[in-house]
C-alpha cells in the first residue's frame, strides 16, 4: 500500500471511528493528492533549531491536507506523528493535557496553505469532522476576467 493510500485510509478510519460520515469522506476526497504543509513556529525563529538536549529539529507544525478545489473544500489534520505524541501525552496525563491543535490553528494552517498555493481566498466555515479531523470550506476571489483564481 502505498504512503499515499496509506493516509487516505488514515484519515477515513479517523473521521468515521465515531461518526457516519464515511460516505460523504470517500466520495469527496477519495482522489484527492495528500499535501503536507508546515507551519512555522510564531516566536520568529528558525523552523529548524537546536533543541536544549543538544538534538536539531523543526518545530514546525505539519498538517496533512487534502484540498477539493472543484468543491472548494479542504480536509485537514496533525501529522500522523503530532496525532500520536497527542496520545501518548493525553494518556500518560489522563486526560489532563491535549496537544491537539486548537480550531484556530487548523483555520490558521488552512489560511497559510491556501495563501501558499497563490490562492486568494476566504474561509467560509469549518467544522470538526471527528476529532483531529476538521473541514474547512473555502471561496476564492476571481481574476478580473471573471474567470476563478488559478490554483
Amino acid at each position: 500500500m502505498t504512503l499515499k493510500a496509506l493516509t487516505v485510509v488514515t484519515a477515513v478510519t479517523l473521521v468515521t471511528a465515531c461518526t457516519p460520515n464515511i460516505k460523504y469522506v470517500a466520495d469527496t476526497y477519495k482522489d484527492i493528492p495528500r499535501t503536507v504543509y508546515k507551519v512555522p513556529p510564531d516566536d520568529g525563529l528558525p523552523a529548524i533549531r537546536e533543541l536544549p538536549n543538544g538534538k536539531i529539529a523543526d518545530v514546525s507544525k505539519a498538517y496533512i491536507i487534502f484540498d477539493n478545489t472543484s468543491v472548494g473544500k479542504l480536509m485537514i489534520l496533525p501529522s500522523e506523528q503530532d496525532i500520536a505524541s497527542a496520545g501518548v501525552v493525553r494518556g500518560y496525563t489522563f486526560g489532563a493535557v491535549d496537544l491537539i491543535p486548537t480550531e484556530d490553528a487548523f483555520r490558521e494552517a488552512a489560511s497559510g496553505y491556501l495563501r501558499s498555493s497563490g490562492r486568494q481566498c476566504e474561509i467560509t466555515s469549518i467544522r470538526e469532522m471527528d476529532e483531529p479531523v476538521h473541514e474547512i470550506s473555502y471561496a476564492c476571489s476571481t481574476t478580473a476576467t471573471g474567470q476563478p483564481s488559478p490554483l
